[in-house]
């Protein structure tokens, strides 16, 4: 959210897909960029949403969007079998 919040579009779309036993959650911002992590320090609110993502999912990734509008596609997939 805060990511496109600086983009002046305060929205983002939430895609959740259960295929095989695997949940697949997509987030599509409108934030120009790759995602990077935030490298919180203890007392900050904010900066730890990508470790958080990567460490409850067996798989993770981004991609660009392609239909010439700014922002991208932030994905995580649970087989149920993560580590």
């Amino acid at each position: 959210m805060l990511a496109s919040r600086r983009e002046g579009r305060p929205c983002i779309r939430l895609v959740l897909t259960l295929d095989e036993g695997e949940l697949a959650i997509l987030v599509r911002d409108y934030c120009s960029g790759s995602p990077q992590p935030g490298g919180a320090g203890t007392d900050d609110e904010n900066g730890r949403g990508l470790l958080l993502v990567q460490s409850m999912s067996s798989r993770t990734g981004w991609y660009p969007v392609g239909d010439g509008t700014h922002g991208k596609v932030v994905w995580a997939v649970d087989s149920g079998r993560a580590a």
